[in-house]
């Protein structure tokens, strides 16, 4: 549908369990962001991580935007990391407690894009914020994108519930 052709898009997400996973060699952990990007290139990167800080009370309160010093460190990595597959900019990212989604495009994308859009929906504990959901949305030409970031209650017996929060 668009004159650019077709595009490669790579959505990862990752619960990183509050910590700096990213960072790790594979030496360490056998994961590692290098690893998880793999060897593919893309025209649009889209990382969602969930529990990029503990999920604790202080931080559910404090940080209901989200760490701005820890997504900082999250996209300054992504950001490297990409630069072995080529020329990206940061379209836009958001954060909420521990959730944080950003995307990334080929820097020959960028005047291709239009209408940026960003929300959150909190849920959890009192609507805190602690689960629920992160968007980054645009249109590249005449096609829209919506990348949805979703961290919701575990385990069989919440089924309903995070049923009932998606609708």
């Amino acid at each position: 549908r668009a004159p650019v052709g077709s595009l490669c898009v790579w959505v990862g997400t990752w619960n990183v369990g509050g910590r700096e996973a990213w960072l790790e060699s594979e030496n360490e952990s056998g994961v590692g962001l290098e690893h998880w990007l793999g060897d593919a290139s893309c025209d649009i990167a889209v990382f969602c991580l969930q529990e990029l800080i503990q999920l604790n009370a202080k931080n559910i309160v404090v940080l209901r935007d989200g760490d701005e010093a820890k997504t900082a460190q999250f996209d300054a990595a992504a950001q490297e990391a990409l630069k072995s597959r080529g020329d990206y900019v940061k379209v836009r990212g958001l954060s909420m407690v521990g959730l944080h989604c950003v995307v990334y495009v080929r820097a020959q994308l960028v005047p291709l894009i239009r209408d940026v859009r960003v929300s959150r929906v909190r849920s959890g504990v009192c609507s805190a914020g602690n689960k629920g959901a992160v968007a980054v949305r645009f249109e590249l030409l005449q096609t829209s994108f919506c990348f949805v970031n979703v961290h919701l209650e575990s385990g069989a017996e919440k089924a309903n519930q995070r049923a009932s929060q998606l609708s």
